[in-house]
């Protein structure tokens, strides 16, 4: 009985410093959730401030493009619509240059809002997966902890045994 007490406190010693070790492990990977939280976080900022295109300059786009039915500006017809006035008003073709370059300025308008869009729903996606990472770590975290104190525990009583 008395050589099964110190197996039990190295059992219980080593089985400590494991969980220390992978306490430590996800502790360093909270840290770089946290840290990758707060570059996603200024990402979204930054696609945010760049949206500079009001709506009522989508409204005139979409209008001068005869897309007013689409809100999306990935859509297919936008620019099936656009190329469609781009002949028309083509000056080559006989169209008004005025025209032309109105349609090009109405595309340009939903093209840097696309872009803008795509920049900002990017930044979101990742901040998105940033905060499941970091939920998953903080948890892992809390539950190594907590075997972490039973292990403890258990090397206490081990110990008081081997007394």
């Amino acid at each position: 009985m008395l050589d099964a007490i110190p197996r039990q406190v190295l059992e219980a010693s080593t089985h400590v410093a494991e969980l220390q070790d992978e306490l430590t492990g996800f502790e360093q990977q909270l840290a770089l959730a946290q840290q990758a939280e707060l570059e996603a976080i200024a990402d979204v900022d930054q696609a945010r401030e760049a949206s500079v295109i009001t709506p009522q300059q989508m409204s005139a786009a979409y209008v001068k493009l005869d897309s007013t039915g689409y809100s999306d500006p990935h859509h297919s017809d936008v620019r099936a619509n656009y190329m469609s006035l781009l002949l028309q008003h083509h000056p080559i073709k006989g169209g008004d240059a005025d025209s032309y370059s109105q349609c090009q300025a109405a595309w340009d308008v939903i093209h840097d809002f696309a872009n803008q869009l795509d920049a900002l729903n990017t930044a979101k996606e990742r901040l998105f997966s940033v905060h499941e990472f970091g939920g998953q770590a903080d948890a892992a975290c809390r539950e190594t902890a907590v075997l972490l104190a039973i292990a403890n525990r258990e090397l206490r009583v081990a110990r008081s045994a081997e007394a």
